[in-house]
C-alpha cells in the first residue's frame, strides 16, 4: 500500500508580537491530524487519525515554541509527539488520502488565515488539499475552494 508524509507550519504573521497581542508563551495550542480520501471526499468527511494504540493522533505545542520567521514546525512536532507514526497513503481501495492537521485553539485578537502570506502582509495563498502520486508527483485536488464553514484542514505543504 505505501506510507507518506506530512509538512506544514504554524505561523504568526504579527510582526514578532511587537502590539503585545499575542497570548503569553506558555500558552497551549492544540492541533489534531485528520485524513479522508481522493475518491470523492471533502473535508466534511474527514477522520480523525489514531496512532498504533487507537488513541487519536492530538499535537500540543506551546505558543513560544516558535521556530526561524515565528512559526511553529508542525512536522516536528507530529515526528517528536509521535515518533514511528505511519500515515497510510492509500485507502482499501488504492485511492489516496489527503491529510490535514486542524488547529484547535483560538485566541482573542487573531484571525485565522489559511496558507501563506505574501511579503506584503495582505495577499494569502491557500494550499488545496494534496498528495504525492506513484511517480513523485504532487497532485492537488482539482476545482477545490476553500469552504470556511467546513474546512479548517491546514493541507500538505501548508500553513495557518
Amino acid at each position: 500500500m505505501g506510507t507518506t508524509t506530512f509538512t506544514a507550519t504554524k505561523q504568526w504573521l504579527d510582526a514578532g508580537d511587537k502590539q503585545g497581542k499575542r497570548p503569553k508563551d506558555d500558552a497551549t495550542i492544540t492541533f489534531t491530524l485528520w485524513r479522508y480520501s481522493s475518491n470523492g471526499d471533502t473535508a466534511a468527511n474527514a477522520a480523525q487519525v489514531t496512532d498504533a494504540a487507537g488513541n487519536f493522533v492530538t499535537l500540543t505545542a506551546k505558543v513560544g515554541d516558535v521556530t526561524k520567521n515565528n512559526a511553529i514546525d508542525l512536522d516536528a512536532l507530529l515526528d517528536s509527539q509521535y515518533p514511528g507514526l505511519t500515515l497510510e497513503k492509500y485507502d482499501n481501495d488504492g485511492y489516496a488520502y489527503y491529510y490535514g492537521i486542524r488547529e484547535e485553539s483560538s485566541f482573542a485578537n487573531y484571525t485565522t488565515v489559511y496558507g501563506s502570506v505574501a511579503d506584503d502582509g495582505q495577499t494569502a495563498t491557500d494550499t488545496a488539499p494534496n498528495y504525492t502520486d506513484k511517480s513523485g508527483n504532487p497532485v492537488s485536488k482539482d476545482g477545490w475552494t476553500r469552504d470556511t464553514n467546513v474546512d479548517r484542514l491546514i493541507y500538505n505543504n501548508g500553513s495557518i
